[in-house]
């Protein structure tokens, strides 16, 4: 019947709510079996009297309104408060039923529990109700800090609309020079920056907000983004942050303390998620991610990052210092220390905070999908006690991945696997255990391969062998004077300790025999006994007497398989006209000099054509 009562429509807004605006997902279920004990009990109830169950019917149609009620201006305290109030005008009317007296013991303890589990419920903050303006003119930072001091410790939504809102009036002190570093009392200054501590189970949501810093701000810590301390079960979306470096120009280094002017910073977290937060023209670093102390219960876990940015950082885009199980994806890392910057100016740098300490360092950190361009360091570095770490299907644009060596063999068994490198300056894997496959390089300028096991951490049973396999490295020299022979030493591969090298192309791996060579190397003069060598490709390469002079590897070493299309006799060995790309270069034993393929005829290194 139309009249009936019926609570499809109050799970629909619980769902509903959870979707929106829920932290604790846990309690929305509860308040689901409430519910349904409550609906239970009015049932038996509800044919008693037909018109009271039009009453009840439409108490839960104006509850649901309520809820769903997008005018911001109403909280959801508010609505919580309404949706108490026509709860207990329900219990009121199942009340005035006939034999109602019968129910009323159930009823008022399911009552009572949904009323308490709608107090859990996510409340929402705005911070224009604290008075930000978001107009791009108005310091916005004391009604922030305002909105923020009137947060709960759980279970709240901090919603900035959308808008540009200005942080500062630019009037804060700077730090004196201190040998070109910053120096003096590192507090200097009125705080405006925006400090959550010991929060749990709550959102940040800002879609279409920024957060900018005044442009005369000066650079010091009290004048840094966001702060997060000692806080769990965070989830952040859709915000900002403007750290307005090029106009604020920081110039000191990173020494401790004064490296807090981070955008988004974060100590001592668990169960972070990011999506679609952005971190612009930082003056310290985009994204940090750290421990406390020097102990595992002081570090960060659970970090997920999906669609975030870091662009014209100072020093970092992310700086994980004792953080655990990162998981980065469709991320992108730019420009780090383009025009001001210190050091190292890396797109991600993954490193040790403490040592001598139990679980120190970075584990378990997956990074796929992401881009990482312009930086000026790497784009990538693992560095003191960052183990097992997967980069995955990532795009480096003049940038590459450092891996440091370890005494203490913590930095191993990292998976470089199915990524792109354009021009990338270095890629250097020095921990051990290092699997590195699937990977194309694209070569146009100097790059430098090396896959070593510095400190012997195989030998000593610390990691697993070195493994370079099913890797492509593509030198194009298009662009290259050969007559004034340019370019020199364009792609050097280093491979030493036990390292596994297999299944590989080297293609247009070029050398000119006469002084002031154009050519790359290819070394494995310390590389173990142990290793192999083996399926390897050497396409369209110039050698500068033999097929393998120029490629050293050492005797001992297992040689199964290998391919060098390396020398070719004028008239015999010369590939086919149809497989060369313009300009693809030979060296001509026959002729004893190197000749290029320039897609029409061989020519000579002045243009002579060569018959």
């Amino acid at each position: 019947m139309k009249d009936e009562i019926t609570f499809e429509q109050v799970i629909q807004w619980v769902e509903e709510l959870q979707c929106q605006n829920s932290i604790d997902f846990q309690g929305i279920k509860n308040i689901k079996e409430s519910i349904k004990k409550l609906n239970s009990e009015i049932t038996k109830a509800k044919n008693l009297n037909n018109s009271i169950n039009k009453k009840i019917l439409s108490d839960y149609e104006k509850i649901k309104k309520i809820i769903l009620d997008e005018n911001v201006s109403i909280t959801l305290d508010n609505k919580i408060s309404n949706v108490n109030k026509l709860l207990n005008d329900l219990k009121s009317n199942v009340y005035s039923l006939e034999n109602g007296q019968a129910f009323e013991k159930k009823i008022n303890e399911n009552i009572k529990t949904i009323s308490t589990q709608l107090e859990h419920i996510a409340t929402e903050y705005n911070v224009k109700d604290y008075g930000a303006k978001g107009d791009g003119k108005t310091d916005d930072s004391d009604s922030i800090r305002r909105c923020i001091a009137d947060l709960p410790n759980s279970n709240f939504i901090l919603k900035f609309p959308e808008g540009i809102y200005i942080q500062g009036d630019g009037t804060n002190p700077h730090y004196s020079d201190s040998n070109g570093n910053y120096g003096g009392d590192i507090n200097i200054g009125k705080p405006i920056y925006f400090d959550l501590t010991n929060k749990s189970n709550f959102k940040i949501i800002g879609y279409g907000a920024t957060i900018k810093a005044h442009p005369n701000n000066s650079c010091i810590a009290n004048n840094r983004g966001f702060s997060f301390s000692d806080c769990d079960n965070l989830y952040i979306e859709g915000i900002t942050y403007d750290g307005n470096k090029n106009s604020r120009q920081p110039w000191g280094g990173d020494n401790s303390g004064y490296n807090l002017q981070n955008a988004f910073d974060f100590s001592n977290c668990d169960n972070i998620n990011l999506f679609n937060v952005v971190a612009l023209n930082s003056v310290m670093d985009g994204f940090t991610f750290r421990g406390s102390g020097g102990t595992p219960d002081t570090y960060c876990n659970n970090i997920i990052m999906t669609n975030c940015k870091s662009k014209n950082a100072y020093r970092q885009g992310i700086s994980g210092v004792n953080a655990h199980y990162g998981t980065l994806y469709g991320c992108e890392f730019s420009d780090t220390g383009k025009d001001y910057g210190t050091s190292p100016m890396f797109g991600i740098d993954l490193e040790q905070g403490y040592t001598n300490y139990q679980d120190r360092g970075q584990k378990n950190w997956s990074i796929r999908d992401c881009i990482f361009k312009n930086n000026i360091g790497q784009g990538l570095g693992l560095h003191w006690g960052t183990y097992n770490t997967l980069v995955e299907g990532n795009t480096f644009i003049n940038n590459g991945i450092y891996c440091s060596k370890d005494t203490e063999f913590l930095t191993v068994n990292n998976t470089i696997r199915n990524n792109v490198f354009y021009d990338t300056p270095f890629f250097e894997m020095q921990g051990g255990g290092a699997l590195v496959e699937n990977n194309t390089f694209y070569v146009t300028n100097y790059t430098k391969i090396s896959i070593t096991d510095a400190n012997n951490a195989y030998d000593n049973g610390k990691s697993r062998r070195n493994i370079f396999r099913n890797n492509t490295i593509i030198s194009d020299l298009s662009n290259v004077d050969y007559v004034n022979k340019e370019v020199k030493n364009m792609n050097q591969n280093f491979f030493n300790g036990v390292t596994d090298v297999i299944n590989n192309d080297f293609v247009n791996m070029y050398f000119i025999k006469e002084t002031n060579t154009i050519g790359n190397s290819f070394n494995m003069n310390g590389i173990s006994e142990l290793s192999k060598f083996e399926g390897n490709r050497f396409i369209y390469n110039v050698d500068i007497s033999s097929a393998v002079s120029s490629i050293a590897i050492p005797k001992y070493v297992n040689r199964n398989n290998n391919e060098y299309a390396s020398v070719f006799n004028i008239g015999y060995h010369r590939p086919e006209y149809t497989s060369l790309t313009k300009k693809a270069m030979i060296f001509d034993e026959t002729l004893n000099k190197a000749i290029w393929w320039n897609g029409t005829n061989w020519v000579d290194g002045v243009g002579n054509t060569i018959s």
